[in-house]
């Protein structure tokens, strides 16, 4: 992507992708937002010093997600049931599908929840404190995609279109199409 960080690339309006994504998540009415940042990136410190977000640092950000996933998990409060993971790099998820994960999460009571998007499974994933440790013992550059893959009879799948998939920036190609 260049020089500047993705999450900190400005959107049509000016604002940062990373504002977005955090503002689609506080629109959720959750409980606590906790966003996990690098510590090489001050000027996104001083971003979210100005959200309702509790930030953690993550020093291991160089050996992949799983350090990241695991830092955010680590901040979580002991009362904490579930935790929605959901990805910087993804401004726009429709509050529907996040909706219909937490009702079936209720419903279904299944440690990984997750939509489906066609026939490939894709981000946000809804996680149950039952299974944080597994989430823990993770390493390298894997998300949740990887446990539901090793431990299929803990998902529960969420139905979805393809074209409600969430885009993501990785690319250039992404970043302009976004805007």
């Amino acid at each position: 992507m260049g020089e500047q960080p993705k999450l900190l690339l400005p959107l049509a309006d000016g604002k940062t992708v990373l504002w977005h994504t955090i503002q689609n998540v506080l629109g959720l009415g959750t409980r606590e937002v906790i966003v996990v940042t690098r510590p090489d990136l001050p000027e996104m410190a001083d971003l979210l010093s100005e959200l309702p977000v509790r930030c953690v640092t993550n020093p291991r950000y160089a050996e992949g997600m799983a350090t990241s996933l695991a830092a955010g998990i680590e901040a979580l409060e002991s009362s904490t049931k579930a935790a929605l993971v959901m990805l910087g790099d993804e401004p726009y998820v429709n509050s529907r599908i996040i909706e219909a994960i937490v009702s079936a999460y209720e419903s279904e009571h299944k440690p990984i929840t997750m939509p489906m998007y066609g026939n490939r499974p894709g981000p946000p994933t809804l996680f149950a404190r039952e299974i944080f440790t597994e989430l823990l013992k993770m390493q390298g550059d894997i998300g949740g995609r990887q446990l539901a893959e090793k431990h299929p009879d803990w998902v529960c799948f969420v139905p979805f279109d393809e074209a409600m998939r969430p885009k993501d920036i990785d690319t250039q190609e992404d970043y302009r199409a976004i805007l």
